[in-house]
């Protein structure tokens, strides 16, 4: 087993530095409201980064079929991709790469 500098340990650290920006986003004249939230910024792990730039949407008030309908609506007009990953889990990918 080799012996690990301190440099190979700080490289072991993960930071996620980004910026959030919220916003109450009316769905529909019955209170139906979502949460959109813009996250942008940089993972840092294992000496390597990768971009954060993703909109989360949040059901507030009213039904899953109005956030479906406007997820869909926003995602088609500006060409947005669903993500299934989480700011950790792509963290631990640069720490294994």
């Amino acid at each position: 087993m080799s012996k690990m500098t301190v440099t190979d340990l700080k490289n072991l650290q993960g930071k996620v530095v980004f910026v959030r920006v919220d916003f109450n986003v009316p769905l529909n004249e019955e209170g139906a409201v979502a949460v959109v939230s813009y996250d942008d910024g940089i993972i840092s792990a294992g000496g390597r980064e990768e971009r954060i730039s993703e909109v989360e949407i949040e059901l507030k008030e009213g039904s899953e079929a109005d956030l479906i309908g406007f997820s869909e609506e926003i995602a088609s007009k500006y060409g947005l991709l669903p993500g299934l990953k989480s700011k950790y889990s792509r963290g631990i990918k640069l720490l294994n790469e």
